[in-house]
């Protein structure tokens, strides 16, 4: 026991270490300017065997970010991203089938869900999580397919033109200020949907107007189904995203060494 703290003392030294002698040279010290050494991930690893699974639920539904393939594997970006920052620190990952998602913040609350991928910060999620770093930027569009929404500069001037008009969305994003007062002015307007192929189906068969998301995944999805979407010229949202990890589930510590980690792989060309 005195031999790994001594271990996870030095850890914390040799961080201390570069953070004193960058504020020395008056530079704040970014994500970006950590530098991993083989010496400090050894003391990673050394710190981190005994951790027990992070546990993720997942549909395995999400291109590009993390799907099952052809085999059953689970792929993606984000998922390589995670696995890879895991594998460094000597953790395992653990995925378990979908589960309902108020059920499943609860379990996250309570730590039997360890985390969530592509989060966005809000005041909310931070009293019951950490977050990592931002690893990606995430752009949710509104798209349409049989009207004429490409005309339109903004959601909120497509719906004052379309009072009727119905949007299919995941409503447990965050996806900003602006579109949650959008929401609560025009509630009749907007409809649940935590799938997204679904809400794809429900677009092309008329029973919903536009479906909005990240773009990557809903034009991936698009191109599965063969059609050509339009889209509003602005984005309903852009911001980063991050790993969202429970404080039920991990601690302060392991925050920190998994940002180190993730920094080494976002620093990979």
């Amino acid at each position: 026991m005195f031999f790994r703290l001594t271990y996870f003392s030095l850890f914390f030294a040799v961080n201390l270490f570069f953070v004193l002698a960058s504020s020395a040279n008056g530079k704040a010290l970014q994500a970006s300017d950590i530098k991993v050494t083989h010496q400090t991930n050894a003391l990673i690893a050394s710190n981190s065997t005994t951790h027990k699974p992070i546990v993720i639920a997942t549909k395995g539904d999400w291109p590009p970010y993390l799907f099952v393939d052809g085999n059953g594997t689970f792929q993606g970006s984000d998922y390589s991203l995670l696995k890879s920052t895991l594998d460094d620190l000597k953790i395992p990952l653990s995925v378990v089938p979908y589960i309902p998602p108020k059920r499943k913040y609860l379990m996250f609350q309570q730590g039997d869900v360890s985390m969530y991928i592509a989060t966005t910060k809000n005041r909310e999620r931070m009293k019951y999580g950490y977050f990592s770093i931002p690893y990606r930027q995430e752009q949710a569009i509104a798209f349409c397919y049989q009207s004429n929404c490409q005309n339109y500069q903004t959601l909120a001037d497509y719906l004052a033109a379309f009072p009727s008009a119905l949007v299919e969305y995941n409503a447990t994003g965050w996806h900003g200020e602006t579109f949650k007062m959008l929401v609560e002015n025009k509630p009749a307007q907007f409809r649940h949907s935590d799938n997204l192929e679904r809400r794809l189906k429900m677009l092309i068969s008329g029973h919903v107007d536009i479906i909005f998301g990240d773009a990557s995944a809903i034009e991936l999805y698009a191109q599965k189904y063969k059609i050509k979407l339009k889209k509003i010229k602005l984005p309903v949202n852009q911001t980063e995203v991050h790993f969202y990890f429970s404080k039920n589930s991990v601690d302060k510590a392991f925050i920190k060494r998994f940002n180190q980690a993730l920094a080494k792989q976002l620093a990979k060309p």
